[in-house]
């Protein structure tokens, strides 16, 4: 292998190596966002609670349930 050879080889080492650490980083920046709004949620995206109504017992209240 010659010395232009090498040299070229290192250079596109370091430009994949860049780019690897780069798109690292978006993906953690974008993990780290995901979670926050996950966790947080936003007004317009939050469910919205429905109230629960229990339904009468048909016994009059003090007696076992069977």
């Amino acid at each position: 292998m010659n010395a232009d050879q090498a040299k070229k080889d290192d250079r596109d080492n370091n430009f994949v190596v860049r780019w690897a650490v780069a798109a690292v980083i978006v993906v953690a920046i974008g993990a780290v966002g995901y979670n926050y709004l996950a966790r947080t949620g936003s007004p317009d995206t939050a469910p919205t609670s429905t109230p629960v109504q229990v339904a009468p017992s048909s016994s009059p209240p003090g007696t076992p349930s069977k």
